[in-house]
């Protein structure tokens, strides 16, 4: 929209911007599995286990690994 139309626009603040995110995600499973190991969660576990590792290549999994609780 800026592009767009700079007339419209004094400044842009960016919030949650993803950078590297498969290295980020790489690392998101990793940290998250620890947790659930930990937790003895097992509902997380095949959670974990059906996703597998990242990369993913369907962006469906990326989200279903973030709505893990601890």
């Amino acid at each position: 929209m800026a592009l767009n139309r700079p007339d419209l626009f004094h400044a842009y603040i960016g919030h949650a911007q993803f950078i590297r995110f498969s290295e980020n995600i790489k690392a998101a499973y990793q940290k998250v599995y620890k947790m659930t190991k930990i937790a003895g969660d097992e509902d997380a576990m095949g959670t974990l286990e059906t996703l597998g590792e990242p990369p993913y290549t369907n962006a469906k999994n990326s989200g279903q690994l973030l709505l893990i609780d601890e």
